[in-house]
């Protein structure tokens, strides 16, 4: 009879290669904790590849490790999806935004929960765009935090985490405009002149910005947090307060909680999920609760 086996997706080119540098290390860490199963590493060796890995998945693998940023992260959750297999990260992207919402802030503690082997069912979003569905765990949306997103995707290559989205914004700041937004709500029609709208399961994007500090993993709702036309120079005085969730206090933030998201702008801009880059809006988002089964902290 085969040996029960762990599989590890690695995306060796995340957080500027750093994911990819400590494979060896992985290794024998891993190879420590799971002593008793097989560590099988999986390297991703282009975009959409984690999902295609995690897809392979059959009865024998009894853990999914996903090594890399939110979008590794994500991708191997749609492999995964429809499988009751659970998943583990560590984290080693630009942003892990998704690992910070589990309580899972480094790399040591990140060894701890899989060493613990704590499971706990999350939420997750099915974001539909253009016919087309994928999963996400941690954050989407559209507006300037997706103009902001895709600069960081494509011109930060040596610089990570919070630093990274702090300069997107700055060389972003003369695109920033307010645009004629459509939301439906749980079946309720707004609209609205916005800079930006994220729908969050987590409560944090763009490297530990806190864009919804009350959002939760397991409630089984979206926290939607809308920022209108507070013009460029009222948007510059607040963007500090988004690192300690006061933003929110602003009478031009609004905050929702949904089951069901739809947002569509005029015109059409890019949207994100989980940091990575998809076509323009409307975009739409399901919140589908207890979805996936992750390996989290005890006291997460």
């Amino acid at each position: 009879m085969a040996r029960e086996e762990v599989l590890v997706v690695l995306n060796p080119t995340a957080g500027r290669g750093q994911a990819g540098r400590k494979e060896s290390q992985l290794r024998r860490d891993l190879t420590e904790i799971f002593h008793d199963k097989a560590v099988r590493f999986a390297m991703t060796e282009r975009a959409g590849h984690a999902r295609e890995i995690a897809a392979t998945v059959d009865g024998n693998v009894s853990l999914v490790i996903a090594v890399g940023g939110d979008g590794t992260i994500s991708q191997v959750a749609n492999g995964l999806a429809g499988k009751e297999v659970p998943m583990g990260i560590l984290p080693g992207g630009t942003g892990n935004d998704l690992a910070r919402g589990l309580g899972i802030g480094s790399y040591q503690a990140a060894l701890s929960a899989l060493q613990t082997g704590n499971v706990r069912r999350i939420d997750a979003m099915l974001a539909t765009l253009n016919g087309a569905d994928v999963l996400s765990l941690n954050a989407g949306g559209s507006g300037f935090d997706a103009v902001v997103a895709d600069w960081v995707n494509t011109h930060c290559k040596r610089i990570g985490g919070t630093l990274a989205y702090v300069l997107g914004m700055l060389n972003c700041l003369p695109q920033l405009r307010a645009n004629q937004t459509t939301l439906t709500v749980d079946g309720k029609r707004i609209e609205m002149e916005t800079y930006l709208c994220a729908v969050c399961n987590s409560s944090s994007f763009g490297g530990g910005m806190k864009i919804a500090p009350m959002a939760d993993l397991t409630d089984g709702l979206a926290d939607v947090i809308v920022i209108g036309d507070v013009g460029r120079i009222g948007f510059l005085r607040e963007f500090p307060k988004v690192f300690s969730g006061r933003h929110i206090e602003h009478p031009k933030v609004h905050h929702f909680q949904a089951k069901e998201v739809e947002l569509k702008t005029e015109p059409a801009l890019p949207t994100f999920v989980d940091g990575e880059m998809m076509g323009p809006n409307p975009i739409r988002f399901q919140i589908l609760p207890q979805a996936v089964q992750m390996i989290v902290p005890e006291a997460a």
